[in-house]
């Protein structure tokens, strides 16, 4: 079963894609089904740009426990 726990965010910052770097819009963080990644569960983390389409974004997937350690 998805969680759909997700939050979307405006950031400024920048990402090397397959083309180079870009400059980046938005972040996108969930903790649901990683695409590639062996768990059941993940955070996952999509930094994009959408005005400059699909290629301009970097995609990071997490174990449940990389999370913080307070």
């Amino acid at each position: 079963m998805c969680t759909m726990i997700c939050e979307q965010s405006k950031k400024e910052g920048s990402g090397k894609g397959t083309e180079g770097w870009f400059p980046l819009k938005k972040v996108n963080v969930s903790y649901d089904h990683p695409f590639n990644a062996p768990w059941e569960y993940g955070v996952n983390i999509d930094f994009v740009n959408p005005d400059r389409g699909m290629g301009a974004r970097v995609a990071v997937e997490l174990s449940p426990q990389s999370g913080p350690n307070y």
